[in-house]
């Protein structure tokens, strides 16, 4: 906002010229520039299709008469290493940049066509929120889901996206910029993890049970509902063997009608999909009941299908001893195969249920059993703590004890589990939050499980935790380290926020500068010359801001500079100074400072002729602040200088003071020209 206001309070005029505007009645009439397409140059896909489309059919028009609002967007957009798309005009035709391209897929001709219509599969979801961004409101969203075609296929994909409005010179909303960063990975990552972690808590919980009850029933009933989670499956159940017959029972079941299961209450070897895997000892997978061999011109097919089932797995249960012990099967209303890693996980539940059946019989199973679950227990990537609460004797909690821990808690916490275990939490992390303790209690309160996630300040550490309430003041707690996820997402809020805060910033530069060249013009072609000379300046300063790093060297402004102007040491230019870096205003202001300079050294100055010289040097005072000394020592007397006030002399007395907190010293006399600036270095 200082450096709009000080634009627009000191009238910036070019050097040598007459003040004119040529308009009419209703304003100024906007006139074609010269076909020029410097603006346009460069390496890169885009910006190479940019230049050999046919525009002239298109709303836009030939790109030599497009307005310099929609080539500093389209300049900004090409320049980024985001993924961007640039939507412009009522058309809201679409400019998508070399990164973006990868998210269009197989999408022909993108280019030029209409942003909704280049996403005509997500219109209903993106077509309000643009009205949005039209209307002045920059959008932001994360993860957002969409079905999209890839492909044979539609799949599902998950992105980072917004959607910024950009106006043009009246300040009207013409366009808008799409940032899109693609997450699908992410979150199916994050969505497998969290399945990991549900099966892992259901294995656990399985365990967990039979040595607390001591009944096997309820046992069965959780594992039938942790082989459908697991499968995703819509029903389930399980069998016991009897020995005596060898023969399949149902003990267990979930989602089928009493006539089915009456159909299916004992199995033999060979018949149906779980007499099958029982015969061959190892899992079956029917994908469609009506086309297997095992279910066509059987009695067992209408069943299946009257009860919805078109697709079962029957996986085997075999205790540790090698013995046959049981089945469970999961059912599914569609055909299909479960996944590698769902199966996977079938197995580890098959054989922990095999393990629990068996040790209802002896004790050498049930020992097994506990191995199983600690080797499970102690290899697990989440954190696992038991833990109690602690409450003072009005009945608060105040306290949680350590009860037991996983090895994980030590890589989550840095903690080492023998220095934990037995201990409070607030023995072991001073200054503990308050939050933990107060959400542990209501959990306990409720008797309800939840998931959760917060900072544990003293840590400096996020974490996620599922919370299962227990008996009495006891609780079980599995969690993970989110920190990476939480700073990831900051620092992509930062980004695009920084981003906003660039392109509107330039863009009001852009404005201000072509005003004030127009005002001080007296000619089409003086206006555009000077302004697209100064547009330049300002691109190359855009270029380095774009670079990772620190900032931009003083040094490579400056010689970016000369040799833009084809200003070198055999032109009689000498140009030194240590590494000094700016900060991006700096650069923005400095450039085109440095640009009006050279304009004035090879128009008037020492530049004019052979012979001349142009020194440049520049270094830091002890008080830490910026200096930069300009000198000029012509071969001949320089020409006459303008007879006015120019565009560079006020950036330079006024404009730089203004903005920058500078101090300038500009002497143009017989001798050549001599400029000193002194700005703060941050």
């Amino acid at each position: 906002m200082k450096r709009n206001k000080a634009l627009r309070e000191h009238a910036i005029l070019v050097e040598g010229t007459t003040s004119s505007r040529c308009g009419s009645a209703h304003g100024v009439t906007r006139i074609a520039a010269p076909a020029r397409l410097d603006w346009l140059r460069g390496e890169g896909e885009m910006r190479h299709r940019i230049r050999g489309h046919d525009w002239s059919a298109t709303p836009l028009g030939p790109l030599e008469r497009w307005p310099l609002s929609l080539r500093n967007a389209l300049t900004m957009v090409l320049d980024q290493p985001l993924p961007m798309a640039l939507a412009w005009g009522p058309d809201l035709l679409t400019f998508p940049n070399d990164a973006y391209r990868p998210l269009l897929g197989n999408k022909p001709n993108t280019l030029g066509r209409p942003f909704l219509e280049v996403w005509e599969e997500v219109r209903d979801i993106t077509e309000p929120q643009i009205a949005q961004a039209l209307a002045g409101n920059p959008l932001s969203f994360e993860n957002a889901r969409f079905l999209l075609p890839r492909g044979d296929q539609t799949e599902e994909a998950f992105f980072d996206y917004s959607f910024s409005p950009v106006r043009d010179e009246t300040g009207a909303v013409s366009g808008l910029i799409n940032t899109a960063i693609e997450t699908t990975a992410r979150v199916l990552a994050e969505r497998e993890r969290a399945k990991d972690l549900d099966a892992m808590t259901r294995l656990h919980k399985i365990g967990a049970m039979f040595v607390r009850k001591g009944d096997i029933a309820p046992v069965l009933a959780e594992i039938v509902d942790a082989a459908i989670a697991i499968a995703d499956a819509d029903m389930g159940n399980i069998q016991l063997l009897a020995p005596a017959t060898g023969e399949l029972r149902i003990v267990a079941h979930r989602g089928f009608p009493q006539w089915w299961l009456d159909f299916w209450d004992t199995v033999a070897r060979g018949q149906g999909v779980c007499g099958t895997a029982l015969e061959r000892g190892e899992r079956v997978i029917i994908e469609n009941v009506e086309t297997s061999p095992i279910f066509i011109g059987t009695p067992a097919l209408d069943i299946q299908l009257r009860a919805g089932v078109r697709a079962v797995q029957s996986t085997p249960l075999i205790s540790r001893s090698g013995h046959k012990v049981g089945m469970f099967s999961t059912h599914y209303r569609t055909p299909r195969r479960p996944d590698e890693r769902s199966l996977q996980l079938l197995d580890l539940l098959a054989r922990q249920a095999a393990d629990i059946i068996e040790r209802q019989a002896a004790e050498i199973a049930l020992r097994e059993s506990e191995e199983k679950y600690r080797s499970l227990f102690e290899s697990m990537d989440q954190g696992y703590a038991e833990c109690e609460l602690i409450r003072d004797p009005d009945g608060r909690a105040t306290d949680l004890r350590y009860i037991e821990l996983n090895p994980a808690y030590e890589r989550l916490t840095g903690i080492p589990v023998a220095e934990v275990l037995g201990r409070t939490v607030r023995e072991v992390i001073p200054n503990f939050d308050d939050w933990w303790i107060a959400t542990y209690d209501r959990i306990v309160r409720d008797g309800r499980p939840e998931r959760v996630e917060n900072q544990v300040a003293t840590l400096g550490r996020w974490y996620e935790a599922h919370v299962y309430p227990r008996r009495g003041q006891r609780f079980t707690v599995l969690y993970e380290d989110i920190t990476e996820r939480k700073e990831a997402a900051e620092r992509m809020k930062v980004l695009v926020a920084e981003l906003q805060h660039r392109t509107r910033n330039l863009l009001t530069v852009v404005s201000v500068v072509a005003e004030r060249t127009k005002t001080a013009s007296s000619t089409l072609e003086d206006f555009w010359e000077r302004l697209e000379l100064r547009l330049e300046a300002l691109g190359r300063s855009q270029a380095l801001l774009s670079r990772s790093g620190p900032g931009v060297n003083l040094s490579d402004l400056t010689r970016l500079e000369l040799a833009a102007h084809g200003a070198d040491s055999e032109s009689g230019v000498h140009a030194e100074g240590p590494e000094i870096w700016l900060q991006p205003n700096q650069v923005q202001m400095l450039g085109l400072a440095l640009h009006e300079l050279m304009t004035n050294a090879l128009k008037h100055g020492a530049l004019t002729s052979s012979g001349g010289r142009l020194s440049i040097t520049w270094g830091k005072h002890d008080d830490e602040r910026i200096w930069l000394l300009w000198e000029e020592t012509p071969a001949s007397p320089p020409r006459s200088p303008p007879g006015r006030r120019g565009f560079g002399r006020e950036l330079i007395e006024e404009v730089l003071p203004y903005d920058l907190d500078a101090k300038t010293r500009l002497e143009i006399g017989p001798d050549g020209v001599r400029c000193a600036i002194e700005l703060p270095h941050f």
